[in-house]
């Protein structure tokens, strides 16, 4: 899940309003002690946003059986899974961002136009979210 926890708390809140009217719904937002936010419904939705050992993102979400993952590598790229697909958002030795997915999409950003987008969307996690958005879920 993108953002901060003000966006965590948007999302419950339109889980409950899309679902409030099913007398046997319920939804859960917890934070547990390492500080990694856990919500889940009674109709199979889960996410858990938390930071790996190193301090990096790691989100997992289950919808209806489907499992998503959003990590970083050891490089320090971002890697996404769903289910059988992949994608990834990665910076190569000649210093150029790489997005490529198991659609057969490979996008690369030079130094210029990298710079234009961290200005535009502030870090690399919330581009590859626009990435995925567009090329991954759109195909």
């Amino acid at each position: 899940m993108r953002g901060n926890k003000d966006a965590q708390v948007r999302l419950l809140r339109r889980l409950v309003r899309e679902n409030s009217r099913r007398t046997d719904y319920s939804a859960t937002f917890k934070v547990d002690i390492f500080d990694k936010t856990i919500i889940e419904d009674n109709k199979g939705y889960k996410l858990e946003k938390g930071k790996d050992i190193f301090g990096n993102i790691n989100v997992k979400e289950r919808v209806n059986g489907s499992q998503a993952q959003l990590k970083r590598n050891l490089r320090g790229g971002l890697e996404y899974t769903r289910d059988k697909h992949k994608a990834s958002f990665d910076k190569d030795i000649f210093d150029k961002w790489i997005y490529k997915d198991s659609f057969g999409n490979e996008i690369q950003f030079g130094k210029e136009t990298w710079q234009r987008i961290l200005d535009r969307y502030g870090t690399e996690e919330e581009f590859f979210w626009e990435l995925l958005d567009r090329y991954f879920y759109e195909v």
